[in-house]
């Protein structure tokens, strides 16, 4: 009750000379499901011009998941890997390559050894992040560094579903930290749920009290 009350007087806040670090514009998802739950007063329309600029939600054609093949090299890829993209038409962002894409992965220093990086991986000794790449980065260190498959399988959402995926994404980008589970809470499960976010109904792609979840 007392983050929903300091999430509401927030949002009913002024704006400010940077909308970017309002509320509204960090949380944009809770805004707009709270929006559509509660009475709120009628607010002045505000733009969040980061969140418009990296969703181009008018633009947007299609998200896509992208699947990256074992790699024997390293084996925190053991299983493969998983992506989300953000397909969009917008006419200097429209080719493939450049499509933002969603990445979750462990936190880890360059001097962590093998036997610690596996270690700290499996026991929850690393935070686990969100983040995000223009696809042809993803493109250049999976496909033509490493030569591994990837496979772009687009999703079927509809418009709505499409807009509640990436206000979701959205706020997971601003560092937001999940402890970090090689064989459960990995990029499997993170990406799952996240695209469980896009139905309102019971939908769910995790099985419950699973032990182990892999792409």
């Amino acid at each position: 009750q007392a983050e929903l009350d300091a999430t509401l007087a927030g949002f009913l806040e002024p704006a400010g000379v940077n909308p970017d670090n309002h509320p509204r514009c960090r949380l944009t998802a809770r805004y707009h499901w709270l929006r559509e739950h509660l009475p709120l007063p009628e607010l002045q329309p505000g733009s969040c011009p980061r969140f418009e600029r990296w969703s181009n939600l008018p633009a947007a054609e299609g998200i896509s998941l992208v699947f990256v093949s074992a790699f024997l090299d390293n084996p925190a890829s053991l299983y493969g890997h998983l992506l989300i993209k953000f397909n969009t038409a917008a006419p200097h962002y429209g080719h493939s390559l450049l499509s933002p894409t969603l990445n979750f992965g462990a936190v880890s220093g360059p001097e962590d050894s093998a036997v610690e990086f596996a270690v700290r991986g499996i026991f929850g000794g690393y935070h686990g992040v969100f983040s995000d790449e223009r696809f042809y980065s993803f493109n250049h260190v999976y496909g033509e560094r490493e030569l591994r498959d990837l496979w772009e399988y687009p999703i079927r959402f509809t418009p709505k579903q499409r807009e509640r995926l990436a206000r979701h994404a959205w706020e997971l980008l601003q560092d937001v930290r999940f402890t970090y589970y090689f064989f459960l809470d990995n990029c499997a499960y993170r990406q799952a749920e996240l695209l469980e976010l896009a139905w309102t109904d019971a939908t769910r792609i995790n099985t419950p009290r699973a032990l182990w979840a892999i792409p």
